[in-house]
């Protein structure tokens, strides 16, 4: 009997399956295959992942030396290798810190930025002038006369540009052209924000000192009281021989207020925001307003 029932079984089972595999449409037996798949799911997934983690501890992770698979390199070559793209990055790293620098301080100069050219100072002039020499020529476009900045305020001009180089001019010098200037200072609002305020109607002339400095004499000593001038008072240019772009640019700040030789009347010393004998970039004014 027993016999009897197996045979049935076997022979239902059988006819099940020619169905399955002949007649019955693919999809239909997708979705059972999915169903009974899910049924075995949680056996399988551990016993997949665990079979996965034994083969990569018994074959281990394939190793292949892109930069030479015909000729796979030694150990102490990769190392070497390894030593030099560390320096590499170190490099680009400092060049990418210096980059971000050197930008945030060019975008101090504003509106006036997008006028300007940086160069590179190359160092003092060897003569007795207050001059530098910038690794730029005319070969990039500079001329003389060309206004030259930095973030600090003014630097001077270009008087000279050949194809090996071009020599700028500072205000500190004595033979720099005097410069038509005010007084300004910052003050506070009633509502406590800041304001730059010129402080006097009458302009005065800024001549360089030779040392770095500059001056400005035969202030009437009571224009001077009536006004309020005071050391850090700032000195901003007002000069219609400069770009109007660079209107109200610092010269320098009131370090010293002095008696004059001639009674009744005072000078002013007034010194850059830094020595512009030691600066190391300078932006050139060499593009025209369009």
């Amino acid at each position: 009997m027993s016999y009897l029932r197996f045979n049935h079984v076997f022979f239902a089972l059988m006819g099940l399956a020619f169905v399955s595999a002949f007649v019955l449409p693919v999809r239909a037996g997708d979705r059972v295959r999915a169903q009974v798949q899910n049924l075995f799911a949680p056996v399988s997934w551990p016993v997949n992942r665990l079979a996965g983690w034994v083969h990569s501890l018994v074959a281990g992770q394939p190793l292949r030396d892109d930069g030479s698979p015909r000729q796979p390199r030694s150990s102490a070559e990769l190392l070497m290798e390894n030593q030099r793209l560390r320096i590499q990055v170190a490099s680009l790293s400092g060049q990418l810190q210096r980059i971000a620098v050197l930008e945030a301080e060019r975008a101090k100069l504003g509106e006036v930025r997008a006028f300007c050219t940086p160069f590179s100072v190359i160092g003092p002039d060897a003569g007795p002038r207050q001059s530098l020499l910038i690794a730029g020529s005319s070969l990039d476009g500079l001329r003389s006369d060309m206004p030259v900045v930095y973030t600090g305020g003014i630097v001077g001009r270009i008087v000279s540009a050949g194809v090996g180089g071009a020599r700028v001019l500072l205000i500190t010098d004595r033979q720099f052209k005097p410069i038509t200037a005010a007084f300004a200072r910052f003050t506070t609002r009633p509502d406590g924000s800041p304001q730059f305020e010129r402080l006097a109607a009458e302009l005065v002339l800024v001549e360089g000192a030779g040392d770095g400095t500059m001056l400005i004499r035969n202030i009437p000593q009571k224009k001077l009281q009536e006004v309020g001038i005071r050391t850090d008072d700032w000195v901003v240019l007002s000069d219609r021989d400069w770009p109007i772009l660079l209107d109200g640019y610092r010269l320098g700040r009131v370090e010293k207020i002095m008696p004059s030789r001639s009674p009744g009347f005072m000078e002013i010393r007034v010194v850059p925001d830094q020595s512009l004998l030691s600066l190391r970039e300078v932006m050139v004014m060499n593009r025209e307003r369009g």
